[in-house]
């Protein structure tokens, strides 16, 4: 069973988790070459590649001090809650660990509230059965294709302007530093094929035939429908990236936000990631051209023979490093982010089978060395 249970992890990891619709600052993917073992797919057309390109001369880039935000300190419940709801801050639940310090709010409707240090987070009582196993991927990560697999449409009693507005006035009131809202509508339609892509109709009826397993919706009706609405998350004026990486000593859990609104309200808010500046350490530096970022990652597989490597798009964003241990401040950096396919040949019973690893990889894109 692959169902995502989000809250209840939320609940017990104090840490902030990401998982990512792509929110990347630009995509700058090259044209069709091969260069030692690695391959740049084209994935936009020459004339929006080269606006991209200017876009991204254009850019002023800085080095920042941050640190992590205590979102404990302007949360407004009543943002989130439904209307007239006896939501109450519950006490006991408070967790205090190191750095890190939870508050929660919970209404007799089961609806509730929890924010800490970097995140903040809610969900009404439909959230777990209507519409959180829709959002991930096989692998537990937040899908980064609506764009795709969506069809567009009217939701049910609510705007795509009115759901952007409520996301936009929640993020303002929390304090927190998000932008370029980008609303998705989870028509029927649109949650029947979600539905279907988190478990086929063969998984589902096995699924059900098993009478302990929980309940798991399968059938929509307009009283569903709502918009989910995505958003970059800043430190101060720079989008950060929304991808996690575990490299070595390093560890980014990204840094995301987004929300689903219905003609009821909001049915679910999530940001995570959640930095303010402290300080402007670096201003206007000079960061490697794209040519110079690929020429970087041509090197690193230079050695590859047997396995084919392909750079399927290539961006710039910035992140979040702590440098020091004892430290809560945070150099936030602009990077270069390579998404990453690698074919491997595998012998099994004499008989030669390829798989496919993607991978992320990060390059400071001021001093060309590699986040790991």
């Amino acid at each position: 069973m692959k169902k995502r249970l989000y809250m209840i992890i939320a609940l017990l990891y104090c840490g902030s988790v990401i998982s990512g619709c792509s929110m990347s600052q630009e995509s700058m993917s090259g044209d069709d070459k091969e260069n030692n073992n690695v391959k740049v797919e084209k994935t936009v057309d020459d004339n929006k590649k080269q606006e991209e390109k200017n876009e991204q001369e254009q850019q002023v880039y800085y080095i920042y001090t941050a640190k992590i935000k205590d979102c404990t300190e302007q949360t407004n419940p009543s943002d989130f809650f439904p209307e007239n709801s006896d939501y109450k801050e519950i006490k006991k639940e408070e967790v205090k660990t190191g750095e890190d310090k939870n508050k929660m709010w919970r209404d007799s409707k089961n609806n509730y509230l929890l924010c800490g240090y970097g995140r903040i987070c809610y969900s009404s009582r439909n959230y777990e059965y209507v519409y959180s196993n829709l959002l991930y991927d096989d692998n537990g990560a937040f899908r980064n294709n609506f764009n795709k697999i969506l069809a567009d449409g009217k939701v049910n009693g609510i705007s795509k302007e009115k759901a952007i507005e409520k996301m936009r006035d929640i993020v303002k009131s929390n304090g927190i530093a998000a932008d370029n809202a980008v609303a998705y509508p989870l028509t029927v339609k649109n949650l029947t094929k979600l539905s279907k892509m988190f478990m086929s109709d063969k998984e589902y009826k096995k699924y059900m035939e098993d009478k302990t397993n929980e309940p798991l919706k399968r059938k929509f009706y307009k009283k569903d429908e709502a918009y989910l609405v995505v958003m970059n998350v800043k430190a101060d004026d720079k989008i950060l990236c929304d991808k996690e990486y575990h490299y070595g000593k390093r560890a980014y859990s990204g840094s995301f936000c987004f929300g689903i609104v219905s003609t009821s309200g909001v049915e679910f808010f999530d940001a995570e990631g959640i930095y303010e500046k402290l300080s402007k350490d670096k201003d206007n530096i000079t960061i490697l051209s794209e040519k110079q970022a690929m020429d970087k990652l041509n090197q690193r597989f230079a050695d590859i023979i047997s396995e084919k490597v392909k750079c399927n798009s290539l961006s710039t964003t910035y992140i979040t490093v702590k440098e020091k241990k004892n430290d809560n401040s945070y150099a936030v950096i602009p990077i270069y982010l390579f998404d990453v396919t690698q074919e491997v040949n595998h012998k099994k019973s004499g008989k030669k089978t390829k798989v496919t690893y993607e991978n992320t990889l990060f390059l400071d894109a001021e001093t060309g060395e590699w986040l790991e």
